[in-house]
């Protein structure tokens, strides 16, 4: 087979960028972020999120239409307003109507509650109200329970010696029969009740989470609480991670909790800060990670400036952009893969290939020592806080210092120090006898499999600047998917991860793990088929044939299930992971979690479609430019913005949509070049 060309005389040189080069520009050769497209393409500079409302991100469901939030819900508030006076009034009737009931009103049935797992016999499920109250009193408190517990609580006045006194109990709903275990709560579970989707009554309830500067994962790991229903599996599921500074809406799904119930939380701020929800509806399937088709990005970048001072900024834009869409941008993995500490997450990912478990943890709590002498505001008081904790285990192995001053939002760190504590081993001076593998199993298993993936992405991206030196003429050797759909044309969502609602990755990824015998290579359950695409090598004909573009070329991830191409890159993966004495052919491992099985990424992203547009528009200050969907619900009379006054500066808006696990800065990037200029606030830091 015919090998490539020769590479350039001129090649990037990663990972030694120029003393000239800015900060950004460093970070991204660090992890093999050096190639584009069309490099002699101007392009411009501009401040990237200056406000949340800079990064407006749009969920696009499998429906392929955008989210957006256009109700809080107000009807179901209204209904269950009614409701509740219904039930007020029926109450009040039952009281009038009836007398309490009594020990022996509960029993005018057949007595079977030697069958009962929850009886009022079984102590386990036993409480006692031992306040005495009179006979009307308690007529109140029955109806109440039953009411305000949705019949899942019951209760009986006691006699004897305890007379006057409530037992409530776990109701088991009909008399005389076994209380049912509910079965999965997420996922594609499907409702048998024979309504349609968006009729009230189905298990679950879909809605749009509006949310401004905070996590995905933090906004599911609080709802729980929020609606009283903490214990147990997580009844809330989405489709996609979103990032954390910007302002984004998004599908969730809740199982068994009802609109109303939801709907009220948007009255008060509390744990819901910086979040509403709305567009409630039912439907008879949960959500499932991967269940979109990508994401709708609406992007302002502030003080813009051509790069080209002999054009103008509207041409610079304009050819870019039309360039841009024709030919696609590198679909490299953006810099939030790895991390935002002094060791990235990459690092942490090349000690657990190599078992060092002792590595693995130091790595992770690693820290820069300047941060502990730095009390000008320059660091948050969160992220010195972590660098105390780090340098007070690293130091002294003082496990319960480190515990208390290590940040709660620090989720991998505070799990490993407070695991050593717990253990109660203490170390010697050198830090030996500890169990390090025990400390980095007590990590969530999707945040430690962002590790793994973090490196297997850094030399992908490494790979891809390589591939990309050579041009970009379709090679002998090249790999395309064995039904080749190229990143622009393929909207399919990603295989779902049903068994484990917590199996996402920090870009919602969906997490695919190595099959249990570890084979990989003949799969023969069908419907795990999809999740194993194939890749094939191109022959000398087929390269030269004029069938395939750059846009169908992919690569792969490091892996033992994938096919490498079949010329000179196979040298770059061989060099890249040999300078962390690791081999492109070698890796399963005896340890499950770090043997990867690889996967397959288009060399070229593309805007879904091939569309995208742009608007160049004057502002003054800091005036927010675009309305976010909270804003048109509570603006919806607002008059038009005429041409702005004040200081002339120019903001350049940018609407395109992207597939899953595609990074709008690496379109971004094509588009400027090196003009994407972070936001750096007075005071403090962004």
């Amino acid at each position: 087979m015919a090998s490539p060309p020769p590479p350039p005389t001129k090649r990037v040189k990663l990972g030694a960028p120029s003393h000239k080069s800015s900060s950004r520009r460093e970070l991204e050769l660090a992890v093999g972020i050096a190639g584009y497209v069309h490099p002699d393409l101007p392009g411009w500079q501009g401040v990237f999120k200056q406000r949340y409302a800079d990064f407006l991100v749009n969920e696009i469901g499998l429906d392929e239409k955008v989210a957006h939030l256009t109700d809080f819900g107000s009807g179901f508030l209204r209904k269950e307003g009614k409701r509740r006076e219904e039930k007020k009034e029926q109450k009040e009737e039952a009281v009038e109507s009836s007398a309490p009931r009594t020990v022996g009103d509960v029993r005018d049935k057949p007595d079977k509650t030697e069958e009962k797992d929850n009886g009022p016999e079984n102590p386990k499920l036993q409480k006692h109200i031992t306040r005495s109250i009179d006979r009307e009193e308690r007529g109140f408190v029955h109806i109440a329970i039953r009411e305000f517990s949705s019949g899942k609580i019951d209760s009986v006045t006691l006699s004897g010696d305890q007379e006057g006194c409530i037992r409530i109990y776990a109701s088991t709903g009909q008399p005389g029969t076994r209380q049912r275990k509910r079965g999965n709560r997420v996922g594609r579970r499907r409702n048998n009740s024979g309504k349609r989707n968006g009729e009230a009554g189905l298990d679950y309830c879909h809605f749009l989470v509006y949310k401004v500067n905070r996590d995905t994962m933090d906004v599911m790991g609080v709802l729980p609480h929020l609606v009283g229903g903490a214990g147990g599996r997580n009844p809330f599921s989405f489709a996609g991670n979103k990032d954390k500074r910007a302002v984004t809406v998004s599908w969730f799904s809740a199982y068994k909790i009802r609109a109303e119930r939801l709907a009220q939380l948007n009255q008060g701020e509390g744990g819901l800060r910086g979040c509403h929800l709305g567009n409630f509806c039912y439907k008879d399937t949960g959500l499932g990670l991967g269940d979109l088709c990508g994401n709708e990005f609406v992007i302002t970048l502030r003080e813009c400036v051509s790069s080209d001072t002999s054009k103008g900024l509207g041409e610079v834009v304009g050819t870019a952009m039309q360039r841009v869409k024709e030919t696609g941008f590198l679909n490299y993995f953006g810099l939030q893969r790895f991390g935002s500490h002094g060791v990235r997450t990459w690092e942490v990912g090349v000690e657990m290939l190599k078992g060092n478990w002792r590595g693995t943890i130091e790595k992770i709590l690693s820290y820069d020592p300047a941060i502990l002498e730095k009390d000008d505001g320059s660091v948050s008081r969160e992220e010195k806080s972590r660098a105390q904790a780090c340098h007070a285990f690293l130091t002294t192995y003082d496990f319960q210092k480190a515990v208390e001053l290590i940040p709660r939002r620090s989720n991998a760190e505070r799990a490993i120090l407070t695991s050593f504590r717990d253990r109660g081993i203490e170390a010697n001076e050198h830090g030996g006898r500890l169990d390090y593998m025990a400390a980095l199993q007590a990590v969530p298993r999707n945040m430690r499999t962002i590790y793994l993936h973090a490196f297997q992405s850094f030399v992908w991206n490494y790979v891809v600047t390589e591939r990309i030196s050579w041009g970009a003429k379709v090679l002998p050797g090249d790999l395309v998917m064995a039904e080749s759909t190229t990143a622009a044309k393929s909207k399919a969502p990603k295989p779902v991860a049903t068994n484990d609602a917590s199996e996402i990755d920090q870009d919602g990824e969906v997490i695919i793990h190595a099959p249990p015998d570890h084979t990989g290579v003949t799969n023969t359950n069908p419907g795990e088929e999809e999740k194993f695409k194939r890749a094939r090598a191109l022959s000398k004909e087929e390269a030269e044939s004029g069938k395939y573009s750059i846009k169908d070329i992919v690569l792969p991830t490091p892996g033992w299930d994938i096919v490498y191409p079949q010329n000179a890159l196979m040298e770059v993966y061989t060099r890249v992971m040999k300078e962390h004495t690791l081999d492109p052919l070698n890796m399963k491992r005896s340890h499950k979690e770090t043997s990867l099985p690889g996967s397959y990424r288009h060399v070229i992203g593309t805007f879904i479609n091939g569309e995208a547009n742009y608007e160049i528009r004057k502002y003054h200050g800091d005036e927010q430019i675009v309305k976010t969907d909270l804003d048109v619900i509570k603006e919806k009379e607002a008059i038009a913005n005429g041409a702005a006054k004040g200081d002339g500066k120019t903001a350049v808006i940018l609407r395109f949509q992207l597939g899953t696990s595609t990074y709008a800065t690496m379109a971004l990037r094509e588009l400027m070049k090196d003009g994407v200029r972070a936001f750096v606030p007075e005071f403090g830091r962004a």
